[in-house]
């Protein structure tokens, strides 16, 4: 099998293609005002909320780790990878690389900012950096107007600057092309508003599945859930079952609701912290189902109590950036 993990990632990317430039246009079509600072603070608020405390729990457990057990993360576990983090450069493009147009001398003075990673043992994190630079280019280009037509210079210079980390991870970079998996999710949100597909429902069921079953069959046959190629089948299938289930009001119970927007409302503080927790709890306990599901527990519990801290106020934090600013909603 595939690392879980890996289709899990993939399947976020396609998902948050379609539901950013949904969210987008609907406070587009909400307020002619809404500009391009209003989604900057609307997407700080919503990553930063929950992404900032993560950090400071990482720095806790692995400093807890340390004292116990010892920390195989410690080369990642310093000043400039935290700051790194916080500006979302973990596994920035070329940073790798020498600086081969700087003296020896001078380009000594940049290897403290380089390489920068994940933050100790939050491995998971440089998920987080290419989602990042994908919503503010996303959102320079749909927004910028103004910008490019009183300052283009300067528009295009911050455009090219939040072109770096996208356009890199449209076929490289870790996860093998994430930024085209956003891209296919974009365009199944295009497709959906503005091309009506003439199929009968039971036609649009027997596309999904054929196209579920085919990009199955690839990941069986690759193991690869970064292969663009199942992704692709993927979409599609995503693609003829949304067409299908627009066409339908389906009733949830309240009860299976409520459950679902609550476990929806914390998943983003679990993934950032369940793999430091999942680590050292095998460092103590060591591997098996049994531990396996004590870990999840934890997890879970752990991202709860940090989300109802500090993730859910990421609305209360937006309204109050967006006033002390003077930014309109």
């Amino acid at each position: 099998m595939n690392f879980i993990q890996n289709t899990g990632v993939v399947v976020f990317f396609v998902l948050s293609g379609i539901v950013i430039p949904y969210s987008t246009s609907s406070k587009i079509a909400k307020s002619s005002s809404y500009s391009f600072s209003s989604y900057f603070i609307d997407r700080f608020s919503r990553i930063y909320t929950g992404f900032v405390p993560a950090l400071f729990f990482v720095i806790a457990v692995d400093i807890l780790r340390g004292f116990i057990f010892g920390n195989p993360y410690i080369s990642a576990f310093n000043i400039q990878t935290f700051f790194g983090n916080l500006l979302m450069l973990q596994d920035f493009p070329f940073q790798n690389y020498p600086i081969d147009f700087f003296t020896h001398r001078f380009s000594g003075l940049f290897n403290w900012i380089i390489p920068i990673t994940s933050f100790g043992s939050a491995r998971p994190l440089w998920v987080v950096a290419i989602m990042w630079w994908i919503y503010l280019l996303f959102g320079w280009i749909v927004l910028g107007k103004v910008h490019r037509e009183k300052h283009p210079v300067i528009y295009c210079f911050i455009l090219a600057f939040l072109l770096i980390v996208p356009s890199y991870n449209v076929t490289n970079g870790r996860g093998n092309g994430l930024s085209m998996m956003w891209f296919m999710g974009l365009l199944i949100y295009i497709m959906l508003s503005r091309f009506w597909v003439n199929l009968s429902n039971r036609y649009l069921c027997i596309l999904a599945g054929v196209f579920l079953f085919a990009g199955l069959h690839r990941l069986y046959l690759t193991r690869d859930a970064y292969d663009v190629l199942y992704v692709g089948l993927l979409a599609l299938a995503l693609y003829f079952a949304l067409c299908f289930l627009q066409r339908r009001e389906i009733a949830i119970p309240k009860f299976v609701s409520s459950i679902i927007v609550f476990n929806a409302g914390f998943s983003y503080t679990l993934y950032l912290v369940h793999y430091t927790l999942l680590d050292i709890f095998v460092s103590w306990r060591g591997p098996g189902v049994s531990n396996l599901l004590i870990g999840f527990v934890l997890s879970n519990i752990a991202a709860i109590g940090m989300y109802s801290i500090f993730e859910r106020n990421d609305k209360a934090v937006r309204h109050w950036l967006k006033k002390f600013l003077k930014i309109t909603e």
